[in-house]
């Protein structure tokens, strides 16, 4: 229940300052603060998640339900503080403006991500892809953040991911 709660409550969180980010970047008149869409454009919800996605973000949630959070799809930049001034942090700014994880593992009490997730297609992953990986990898190396990658193609028990995430009860 508590992490029901707490996974709602981030994902309210994530939306809101994405919709703040978005207000920013939308072309605003002068003392026109309210964002008008064209009448032609069609607004409808989507899904989070893909279904292989969502597959395994349950499989992961029951695997390390007893030690973090899971969220989805969390920009990098809301878990990971850039200790710059100026142009360097800006332009670590920029670099990290659009990049996303896949899973963000959250300790419950400290708030931080502890471990991320990263998704590829297939077994050898594409190029963009594999490129993605690698830079996110490197930010995370920096942040001292744990990164995995798995496969939305394979196949995982929940005891399986539990020891790939770390929180095997016979490691501990």
């Amino acid at each position: 229940m508590k992490e029901t709660l707490a996974l709602s409550v981030g994902v309210v969180v994530l939306l809101w300052v994405g919709w703040r980010l978005l207000a920013r970047y939308v072309h605003k008149t002068p003392g026109n603060d309210v964002i008008s869409l064209m009448p032609e454009a069609l607004l409808k919800p989507k899904p989070l998640l893909e279904k292989e996605e969502l597959h395994l973000y349950n499989l992961i949630r029951m695997a390390v339900q007893d030690h973090y959070l899971v969220l989805a799809h969390v920009p990098l930049w809301s878990f990971v503080e850039v200790g710059a001034e100026g142009k360097t942090r800006w332009s670590v700014l920029r670099y990290l403006a659009l990049k996303t994880v896949d899973f963000a593992l959250v300790h419950p009490g400290s708030r931080e991500v502890q471990h991320i997730v990263l998704l590829t297609e297939n077994e050898k992953g594409h190029v963009e892809g594999a490129q993605r990986h690698h830079e996110i990898q490197k930010v995370m190396e920096s942040a001292g953040i744990r990164a995995t990658i798995l496969s939305v193609r394979s196949r995982y028990t929940v005891e399986r991911l539990a020891q790939i995430l770390g929180v095997d009860e016979t490691e501990l």
